[in-house]
């Protein structure tokens, strides 16, 4: 017989019954009291005990009273006026001196959770134990009690982590011995992402790699493991652990024969192909046959067997025909960083504009040499910053050379100076000075010098192709060139009025270049912003952004990075307004087929994966983002943006914390920060970063609204209804997307005109509605509404 009540504390806590769940209590202490009773159920705990608990070295006395006030409040959400009476029926059973949970009408998941573990560890039948084992891992939404500090949440927290992690070290070894490698892979890849500084996670997915004919990947992720290990513990990998990794190296690609065969991710090095004379003994049991005659079935498989290994043979002599760039070591001066240039000319702080896109081109031209891992631009700037306190930075991310550079401006002349710096001795390896009129194709042969000379400093031989790429010019205008790095500057900034003064100077470089391909990306980039925020009408938005971006493919010649960038643009127009996945998809793979290490299109497209419900690849995919650009703020915070999505609530403060303790101003950080500190119970702090949000966007709308929703929850519901007549009469002279209409109804708990808003927002093919997809916690309380279905369904947002 299924239990009426159901109380969920794994990803966050919540009470269902039947139809309806609640989430928000009246008090935190009052959720705190419900979330103890629930981890200790059936026992009981005595008054004192949960008052010590809950108030601990306070008066005894005035603890007892708020005890009594946080019992009257939780029976006003489980036992409410009217509710039937009864054993039978009663969810608090309480006397003059404890209080607990009835086991008979009340369940919890972590109680299941347990049960499943249990069942899985008894039993016999592998069959039974996956079973038992993927359904605790499915109950597993997240950590336990996030936003709780208590010292019995952080034990049970600890505790059901652990186990978390344990059920899914056990089941990776039977999805593949079943078969099922592809699954073995993604599990052994969230115990990776579970506990990174175990060995035993990297060993199961390294096992797991193995199985499934990925050695290359297997490799990888030992030198994964021995980085981690080393800078979190100074210690190497155990003996069990090299033994491992030594077998792998030794291990014939015959031996996989059995198992499928995936290419490795696009630039990553696969090891020597080995004979298989002398085969070592493989991990993983190989299939053998008797010498007698095979059955039918069974000689159709050799025979597979036998073509599949023609194949690798062939692959292996395509290898050491073009065998792949080693990675490089730690350390290795192949690993880059250009640091903001700085300037002096007589126009002063003016003139940034042009030192920072000078840096941004000086890094994608030597992005262009394929031996070469370039730090992005976001990335760098924070090197060149922690260089003062001792550059750490640069050590953790290997960094090799750095490129430093100072720029005058003068009336006539641009005198740059460029010197490539070892990033450990901080030895000049060599020093460069150009004197160049203000032609774009004299800046252009900076770039280009700049690139050879790192290229010959490190002994690189260019390819024909590399060279091409570097020496290929997007404008002989030097008007045009300074207008569009005006612009990026400019976009950069993201705020509305930066981004619409970014578009007149995109404007001005095709009036002056009307082949200029860059700035055509360029303008698509800035309304596709502007769209998405509601800073203007979506139709306006997804039209222009879409003909700069097919004008920009018209455009680019042929140039890979500039076609890349098109197609980034193409896929965040089609995901954004037109909600055609099918397009965005093409066009992010594209994207990525023609620019492997271009950022943006892997940050872009860990979104669309994530509306797709396709969440531990949308994970991946910013990871991949985060190893091309690894200290940008902006994907970091998105980072911090999937783990709300997912609802680990306690993973996306500490993200957004640590975005913010390293740029304090960062206004897109304390928006997403207060909307995890809501889910966390936090909700006054959620309001500061809510205000500190909409100061520093100069009151952008859906900074607002979300700020008004807050002030309706906290009962501050004036606040509320101001925000609200604020933003209708600037809808009157400016446009204010609907979507923030229906965020504040959502807050003042008027649903019927919620979803009226949303609809508008649904038929305007409204940019900022793509939040209803991304920020799904933040409307749990229409979950319940039919109506909040069918618009996802709409959408396209199959996951629920």
């Amino acid at each position: 017989m299924s239990k009426p009540w159901r109380i969920e504390l794994l990803g966050k806590l919540q009470v269902l019954h039947g139809d309806s769940s609640y989430s928000h209590f009246e008090t935190r202490k009052t959720a705190a009291l419900l979330a103890y009773l629930a981890l200790t159920l059936p026992k009981a705990s005595t008054r004192e005990q949960l008052a010590e608990m809950l108030w601990p070295e306070e008066d005894p006395e005035v603890t007892r009273t708020r005890l009594r006030q946080c019992l009257s409040a939780l029976r006003r959400v489980l036992e409410p006026a009217g509710s039937e009476t009864g054993p039978e029926c009663s969810v608090l059973i309480t006397d003059r001196t404890s209080i607990r949970l009835n086991p008979e009408t009340v369940t919890t998941d972590a109680a299941e959770f347990d049960a499943l573990l249990r069942t899985a560890r008894k039993t016999s039948d592998s069959e039974a134990r996956r079973t038992a084992l993927q359904g605790a891992i499915d109950l597993y939404q997240g950590e336990t009690l996030p936003g709780f500090y208590e010292e019995f949440a952080l034990d049970a927290r600890r505790r059901l982590s652990e186990a978390h992690g344990g059920a899914l070290m056990e089941l990776a070894p039977l999805l593949t011995a079943r078969g099922d490698h592809t699954e073995a892979v993604a599990v052994a890849k969230q115990a990776v992402a579970a506990d990174s500084s175990d060995e035993a996670t990297h060993l199961c997915l390294m096992r797991a790699l193995s199985a499934a004919g990925r050695t290359s990947d297997a490799l990888k992720q030992g030198r994964e493991m021995e980085r981690i290990l080393r800078q979190e513990w100074d210690t190497a990998p155990s003996e069990e652990a090299r033994a491992f990794v030594e077998t792998l190296r030794s291990t014939p690609v015959m031996a996989h024969v059995g198992a499928p065969s995936f290419p490795p991710p696009l630039g990553e090095p696969e090891p020597p192909v080995r004979e298989a004379a002398a085969p070592a003994a493989d991990p993983l049991p190989s299939a053998t046959f008797p010498p007698q005659t095979l059955p039918r079935a069974d000689h159709r498989r050799a025979v597979a067997a036998l073509l599949i290994c023609a194949v690798l043979i062939g692959a292996a002599f395509v290898w050491r025909s073009h065998p792949p760039k080693p990675a490089p070591a730690p350390g290795d001066r192949r690993i880059v960083a250009v640091l903001p240039f700085d300037i002096s000319s007589s126009d002063g702080a003016s003139d940034a504009y042009f030192a920072d896109g000078l840096t941004e081109e000086m890094t994608n031209t030597l992005g262009n040499i394929g031996a070469l891992t370039v730090i992005g631009r976001m990335s760098a700037a924070r090197i060149k910053t922690d260089l003062a306190s001792g550059g750490e930075l640069a050590r953790d991310w290997n960094v090799g050379t750095l490129i430093t550079g100072h720029v005058s401006k003068e009336a006539s002349r641009l005198r740059v100076v460029v010197e490539a710096v070892d990033a450990r001795s901080q030895r000049v390896i060599w020093s460069e000075e150009y004197d160049k009129s203000y032609k774009a194709s004299e800046v252009l042969e900076i770039e280009r010098d700049v690139a050879q000379r790192v290229a010959a400093s490190l002994r690189l031989r260019l390819s024909s192709g590399e060279q091409d790429k570097i020496a290929r010019k997007s404008t002989d205008n030097f008007a045009a060139y300074d207008d569009y790095l005006r612009g990026r500057y400019l976009w950069n900034q993201r705020t509305e009025d930066s981004l619409k003064h970014a578009i007149t100077f995109f404007d001005r470089a095709i009036l002056r270049d009307p082949h200029y391909a860059p700035a055509y990306v360029g303008e698509s980039d800035a309304y596709n912003v502007l769209g998405y925020y509601g800073y203007i009408d979506s139709d306006t938005a997804s039209r222009k952004a879409r003909f700069a971006a097919a004008k920009a493919l018209e455009e680019a010649g042929g140039d890979s990075d500039a076609m890349a960038a098109a197609c980034t643009s193409q896929a965040w127009e089609a995901m954004v307004y037109r909600r055609d996945w099918r397009a965005a998809d093409d066009s992010f793979t594209r994207a990525i087929q023609l620019s492997p290490d271009y950022a943006t299109a892997h940050h872009w497209r860990s979104l669309y994966l994530m509306l797709q419900g396709r969440d531990r690849e949308s994970m991946d995919e910013i990871g991949v983002a985060l190893k091309k650009d690894p200290l940008s703020f902006i994907i970091e915070t998105s980072l911090g943006g999937r783990y709300y999505h997912e609802r680990r609530y306690d993973q996306a403060l500490r993200q957004y914390d640590e975005v913010l303790n390293l740029n304090p101003g960062y206004t897109v950080a304390y928006f997403w920060r207060a909307l995890a500190r809501e889910k966390a119970g936090m909700r006054s702090e959620a309001q500061g970063d809510l205000q500190r949000a909409v100061a520093g966007s100069h009151r952008t709308p859906l900074f607002l609204a979300f700020l008004a929703k807050n002030y309706a929850e906290s009962g501050r519901r004036d606040q509320a209804l101001a925000i609200r007549d604020e933003l209708r009469r600037r809808n009157a002279r400016e446009y204010v997307s609907p979507f923030c209409m229906a965020v504040i109804d959502v807050g003042l708990d008027d649903k019927d005109s919620a979803f009226r808003w949303l609809q508008t927002a649904y038929d305007a093919h409204d940019g900022a509605l793509t939040f209803f997809g991304e920020a799904p916690p933040a409307f749990d309380s229409l979950r319940s509404d039919a109506r909040y279905a069918l618009l996802r369904q709409k959408m396209g947002l199959t996951k629920i």
